[in-house]
């Protein structure tokens, strides 16, 4: 099916990924592939190709955090509705540290309780799309598990904070 049209940014290609081996596909790696990504000057506008300094907005977070829940919601058949559970619960963990942070409460409204705010928006597409991969379904929640790691979802980004400190946010919020 492509691109879900849900996904303006952020996790389409999991999501596109996740359900080709729904599907029954195999995914292929290309090791030598590399991709440049030149949209990534407003988040790293220092860096050519390093990064210079770690950066967010609440546009960023939002699409992050509800393309995360939009991903499990959409694609999950039985088990990894405990998965969207508590990617919700982290969700909520984390705008607490980000508010207590960032202390800027239109951050953290727009940044996570607007990614779940626009999942119930977005109810009747989840519930489409939903049965749209139930028609071409071959393989279940029991045999993805072997895909899912243990690390922490933000892990990266937990690495990066240790490496350069508190990110940089851009508390602008676009209407």
């Amino acid at each position: 099916g492509g691109f879900n049209a849900d996904f303006f940014m952020y996790a389409d290609e999991y999501d596109l990924g996740f359900r080709t081996w729904i599907a029954g596909y195999r995914l292929v790696a290309v090791p030598g592939a590399r991709l440049h990504h030149r949209g990534a000057a407003n988040v790293n506008p220092k860096g050519a190709g390093v990064v210079e300094e770690f950066r967010t907005s609440a546009q960023v977070r939002f699409f992050s955090n509800r393309n995360c829940l939009l991903l499990w919601l959409q694609n999950a058949q039985h088990l990894f509705f405990a998965v969207a559970l508590l990617q919700s619960v982290m969700l909520f963990l984390e705008s607490l540290v980000a508010l207590v942070l960032i202390r800027d409460a239109a951050f953290v409204k727009k940044a996570y309780f607007g990614a779940y705010a626009d999942c119930w928006r977005l109810r009747r597409n989840i519930m489409a799309t939903r049965k749209r991969v139930a028609r071409y379904r071959q393989r279940g929640d029991g045999w993805m598990l072997r895909f899912l790691g243990w690390r922490l979802s933000r892990w990266q980004q937990f690495q990066m904070i240790r490496a350069m400190g508190i990110p940089k946010v851009n508390t602008r919020i676009k209407k």
